[in-house]
């Protein structure tokens, strides 16, 4: 852990943007619950999916659910690393 100086553009709630030092653009900050939520929702759409035969809507949900889960699992080891609770009940993988 590191702490450092951010600019913030907006701090507005539930999605601040800032931009980090060396970064060329902003981004927006998402809440650890707000992102476990979204991983939630598109694991319902997959499963609701399952039965319609279009692979390229198969495969961007696949992509998309990846995408999150990488973001959930980054976030979630480190909270664990710096011993800080999450902000929801984990779930056993799937």
């Amino acid at each position: 852990m590191k702490k450092q100086e951010l600019i913030i553009y907006s701090e507005t709630v539930n999605c601040p943007v800032v931009q980090m030092p060396e970064r060329k653009f902003p981004g927006i900050v998402l809440q650890g619950d707000s992102l476990k939520n979204l991983s939630d929702i598109v694991k319902s759409i997959a499963k609701r999916a399952q039965h319609i035969k279009n692979d390229e809507l198969q495969g961007e949900i696949q992509d998309l659910g990846a995408i999150l889960s990488c973001y959930l699992e980054c976030y979630e080891r480190t909270l664990e690393f710096n011993k800080i609770r999450l902000p929801y009940e984990q779930n056993q993988k799937d």
